[in-house]
């Protein structure tokens, strides 16, 4: 050490001259290490950097876009995905024990609601069904609409407006959710649910008091055949399979 310092103060240039190389070289490797840690979160998969949780994967796809590129099947879906379809597009996801299909012209963000996997319509229309066992959720325009317990369901969701929807229910009742408040959409009917002022004309029978008295209004629009159409059925048998779930 000693001899260190007395060959710096004779050759005081060359010392210095090394000192500015070392720093040189140091910064030179911070900027290498940094650039390197940069590229490795841009190439990381979905939900490394930001701990996105998984909620299903794709299962049938034909012109549609997850993340902005094309998902096809057995891409995982994670939480905050956005998935859009153009005309004739379409894309179906398992969650679980339950599937949600993205219908043409649609945009949908897939999320946990209320701890349970689903998603949230922006644009359009999705179509979901959930056996007996399982369970989904699908929001629009604030309100969330889900299966009741343990009744094989499937629905369908079109975003009309900013603050109406179409619901309808092919197989089981669906429970809408908005503000503290709920109303029934009945087996085999389509409702129109509109937000905003509830006076006026609602559902008729069982539920249309609280319906007059919720933060949105639901009005029979339609009666559907009651029973399981091919594409639930279909659905079923792919859901009661083993194969089926993750």
């Amino acid at each position: 050490m000693l001899g260190y310092r007395h060959s710096c103060k004779r050759g005081y240039t060359i010392c210095a001259s090394l000192r500015i190389s070392a720093e040189t070289y140091v910064s030179v490797q911070r900027r290498q290490f940094v650039a390197f840690l940069l590229a490795a979160l841009l190439v990381a998969p979905p939900g490394l950097g930001s701990q996105a949780k998984p909620l299903g994967v794709v299962l049938e796809t034909r012109n549609a876009l997850l993340r902005a590129t094309d998902g096809l099947p057995g891409t995982t879906v994670f939480a905050g995905d956005t998935v859009s379809t153009d005309h004739g597009g379409r894309m179906r996801v398992r969650m679980g024990e339950a599937q949600i299909e993205v219908m043409p012209e649609s945009v949908v963000v897939f999320e946990e609601l209320d701890s349970v996997a689903g998603a949230t319509v922006v644009h359009g229309t999705v179509s979901f069904s959930a056996p007996e066992t399982g369970t989904v959720a699908v929001r629009a325009t604030g309100i969330v609409i889900r299966p009741q317990p343990k009744r094989f369901t499937h629905g369908q969701v079109t975003v009309v407006g900013p603050s109406e929807l179409l619901v309808t229910s092919f197989r089981g009742p669906l429970e809408l959710t908005l503000e503290n408040e709920s109303l029934v959409v009945p087996e085999g009917t389509t409702y129109r649910v509109v937000q905003g002022d509830s006076r006026g004309p609602g559902p008729v029978g069982a539920g249309a008091e609280a319906a007059r008295h919720a933060p949105f209004k639901a009005i029979l629009v339609a009666f559907v055949a009651v029973g399981v159409p091919l594409a639930t059925l279909l659905i079923y048998q792919s859901l009661a399979s083993p194969s089926s779930l993750f």
